[in-house]
């Protein structure tokens, strides 16, 4: 009877495992979660239970950074170092999500565990020049990771992005020496990611040297060139920046990569209008949005240029000619505020309304409103020669 008990709780977790992987496969995170910890129930001795539970809280984490899914990862792994103190996987991934959270010394005693366990472990070996890099050791981890060349093995990249920041900071030039190793795609994602590493530190030297670097081996990549240019503005020298950025927003590679053609207007843009132009932002951003309608920042921007310039109906205008392309509700907020600040309430009532019919904004939309009053005739007096612009509104 005690067999058949254990052969129906293996199935009954077996069944449970099964679609948690499922769940996962649509990205349903909370549901997956909660079928393997029933799964966990039926069998609370098996570590890798725990580790799979682990694995759907890191993926989630990744997805949607919230804290309680870095908790739960953490939680996991943890509980399974419980049922098997032993377990490298384990030991392992720990170390790995404690310095994902810079709980660097911390991971480096996880490790040391491991190692103790498992001396000769390649993928040990790893951890341990990862661990190093994280505590910026660059020139002992390069030792380790030598070790690891004739097992095939490497680091993840984003360890090796730290790598680069750490070796470049400690000697000019050692870390972009780093990028002759590689290729491509690849060679392009390290240099931003260890350039935005030395941002972070604010070492914009550091990441100057490490993107100029990066634009050696391909010196028409876009996004080399934008990030390049924001540390050169950042670094004082605002004529290069803009001098980049002036050739970026003509470029045909653009075409094809929206968010960082979106990114270099938007920063033309400002560094134009910190340089006393705003008519000629104003006529560039109308001849951009006959091109790209949906770009809800310019369409913002140009209404702040008008009404700067006591344009007030083209303000109010610039916005609503893009409600066709508004997606979360952004522009028929604005527009609603915009609308209330120039003493048009009846108008501002009905834009309201109408973003009230967007979750994003729905609340501020509907507080908005509450204190929102509307004098009729104030209204009346306050719109000569407006009445289409008031038809246009949804009741």
């Amino acid at each position: 009877l005690c067999t058949s008990f254990l052969g129906w709780r293996t199935w009954q977790a077996d069944r449970l495992a099964g679609q948690a992987r499922q769940l996962e496969k649509v990205l349903d995170w909370e549901e997956a979660l909660a079928k393997w910890k029933l799964s966990l129930k039926q069998q609370p001795e098996n570590p890798d239970t725990h580790l799979s539970l682990a694995e759907v809280a890191r993926k989630a984490y990744l997805f949607e950074e919230q804290q309680g899914w870095l908790k739960q990862w953490e939680g996991a792994l943890r509980a399974a170092l419980e049922v098997d103190p032993r377990n490298l996987v384990a030991l392992l991934r720990l170390a790995r999500c404690l310095e994902d959270q810079r709980r660097v010394e911390e991971a480096g005693r996880v490790v040391s565990t491991a190692r103790a366990f498992a001396p000769y472990s390649a993928p040990v070996h790893r951890a341990v020049a990862r661990n190093l890099i994280f505590a910026g050791k660059p020139e002992e981890a390069v030792k380790v990771l030598s070790t690891l060349t004739s097992t095939g093995l490497t680091i993840d990249d984003r360890a090796l992005g730290e790598l680069i920041f750490w070796l470049e900071n400690q000697k000019p030039g050692r870390g972009v020496e780093y990028l002759a190793g590689l290729e491509g795609q690849r060679r392009k994602e390290l240099v931003l990611d260890a350039s935005r590493r030395a941002e972070q530190e604010k070492k914009l030297a550091v990441a100057l040297r490490l993107l100029e670097g990066g634009l050696k081996y391909q010196p028409r990549e876009p996004e080399l060139r934008y990030r390049r240019a924001l540390c050169q503005g950042q670094l004082g020298s605002q004529r290069m920046e803009l001098e980049t950025l002036e050739q970026l927003r003509r470029d045909p590679d653009l075409l094809g990569q929206e968010a960082l053609r979106e990114a270099v207007w938007q920063r033309w843009a400002r560094a134009r209008r910190d340089r006393g132009q705003p008519e000629l932002v104003r006529a560039q951003l109308e001849d951009y949005l006959m091109s790209h309608p949906r770009s809800g920042w310019a369409r913002v921007q140009l209404s702040q240029i008008h009404l700067e310039a006591g344009r007030k109906s083209e303000s109010r205008a610039a916005l609503r000619e893009g409600l066709n392309y508004d997606s979360d509700g952004t522009l028929v907020l604005q527009l609603a505020e915009l609308c209330q600040a120039q003493g048009l309430p009846e108008l501002a009532r009905g834009y309201f309304r109408e973003a009230m019919g967007f979750p994003a904004v729905r609340s501020r939309a509907e507080q908005a409103l509450a204190r929102l009053k509307v004098s009729p005739q104030e209204e009346l007096e306050a719109l000569p020669g407006e009445g289409n612009e008031k038809e246009s509104v949804q009741p």
